[in-house]
């Protein structure tokens, strides 16, 4: 400390330098309304029309359940049987890996769900349960008839903005379902000599894969995959087996497949009128102005390709509420350091008071420096922090200017009065500080 003193120009090189790194960290470190919360656990909802709940138990939970033990890295499981619908909720341990163990849970739901009654919808398997979407959008048409026949526009949409950097996907609801049909003819399979258990057997061979695990590339993990059927000619071209010649018959000679349009599980309007929602959701870490900024000008040129009888609304951007926390921060700031400059004057010299103003910005910029290696972004949690250290921030300034201004009036000179006014007090201020610092310290064993 006393060399600071002595060597002022070279206190307040360093000063500068740190003032300026807090600065540059201050525009890096992501913005977002709330603090990132992720959840390590997944659900496994089914709808099962007109069921009771024991139906739904018997029918469709409990033999999910049965399958899905013994999955290592799930740590517990639980599950819901209600009126029409099940959910089974899977808990995983704090070191599984995530990506592992879905893979085998979405292997095993698709081996069962193919047991099931035709009146039981496809499960739905969430894996990546995280808060805060980054904007919501409404299409919006009076004919909900016209909103049904974007399925290709919003798949097109889909594409284009989950290809953003930072966009971790998109959810679109109140779209008409399609479901991939299979018809087979029984007098070209009789001629052909095929039977049934063939043709399930080759659709399963193709459709029905296993998880190939993952490998590195280029420092992220890629997960493997079989190539997939992309187009209905494609698919007409399943081998299926050999008829009574040896010649190869395809799924083509003994049937027709096609895409049939299914009744849609969301209804949406908005203010009267037949909508489509778009949520996109922010990938993990990203700075929340900027990336709003990529798909405002994604969504702007894309938007073009809409008819005229739809329209594109904003229903909810979470860039709204940053840009509003940090204006209220701003001035809030602004207030703070004209309170004190008034305040202090009423028993400081005009110099100090300057002196303890400045303490605020200063001290609030070097506490930015840390940030990015403690994985800490800017939301309303750590603003508040700001604002707590701020008033300590206040009162331990005021408190060594005022015992060096009563140090001078004792006679010593600039420099004497500057370190025995410090050393008198500092083990005061330390002991307040940590005092503060210990009463929120349990707020970091707090778990979700």
């Amino acid at each position: 400390m006393e060399m600071t003193i002595k060597k002022p120009k070279i206190t307040l090189i360093f000063l500068a330098l740190l003032v300026l790194i807090g600065t540059i960290t201050f525009f890096q470190l992501p913005k977002r309304e709330i603090p990132e919360f992720t959840f390590n656990i997944g659900t496994i909802t089914t709808i099962y029309p007109g069921a009771t709940p024991e139906e739904v138990e018997r029918n469709v939970t409990v033999p999910l359940e049965e399958a899905l033990k013994g999955i290592e890295g799930v740590k517990e499981m639980t599950s819901v049987s209600g009126a029409g619908a099940s959910t089974i909720v899977l808990q995983l341990g704090d070191n599984s890996d995530k990506m592992i163990v879905f893979g085998k849970v979405r292997n095993i739901v698709s081996q069962v769900s193919a047991t099931f009654s035709e009146e039981v919808f496809t499960p739905t398997i969430r894996e990546d349960i995280q808060m805060g979407a980054l904007s919501s959008y409404h299409l919006l048409s009076e004919n909900r008839a016209n909103l049904y026949t974007l399925n290709e526009t919003v798949e097109k949409w889909q594409k284009q903005i989950e290809s953003i950097n930072g966009v971790r996907g998109t959810i679109v609801k109140g779209l008409l379902e399609q479901e991939l049909v299979i018809s087979l003819d029984s007098e070209k399979m009789v001629s052909q000599g095929i039977f049934f258990p063939q043709v399930l057997d080759g659709l399963t061979g193709e459709f029905d894969t296993i998880p190939l695990g993952r490998q590195q590339n280029d420092g992220k993990n890629v997960q493997l995959a079989f190539q997939s059927y992309k187009s209905i000619p494609e698919i007409e071209e399943v081998f299926i087996g050999l008829t009574r010649e040896n010649e190869k018959v395809f799924l083509k000679d003994i049937g027709t497949v096609e895409i049939r349009n299914v009744k849609p599980r969301d209804y949406i309007t908005f203010n009267g009128t037949p909508a489509l929602s778009f949520t996109v959701l922010p990938d993990k870490g990203v700075d929340i102005p900027s990336l709003q900024k990529k798909v405002d000008e994604k969504l702007a040129s894309v938007r073009q390709e809409l008819p005229e009888q739809i329209s594109l609304e904003l229903f909810y951007t979470q860039n709204t509420i940053v840009e509003q926390i940090f204006k209220d921060l701003s001035i809030s700031f602004l207030i703070s350091i004209f309170a004190v400059v008034i305040i202090t004057l009423l028993g400081m010299t005009i110099t100090s008071a300057i002196i303890v103003a400045l303490a605020i910005p200063t001290s609030i910029i070097l506490g930015l420096i840390p940030l990015p290696y403690l994985g800490v972004d800017l939301n309303q949690i750590s603003i508040i922090g700001f604002i707590i250290a701020l008033g300590i921030l206040v009162d331990d300034a005021i408190v060594v200017n005022d015992n060096i201004q009563r140090r001078y009036k004792l006679g010593d000179g600039p420099l004497e009065g500057a370190l025995k006014g410090t050393r008198e007090v500092r083990v005061s201020i330390i002991t307040s500080t940590l005092a503060v610092v210990f009463t929120f310290f349990p707020l970091l064993f707090l778990t979700c």
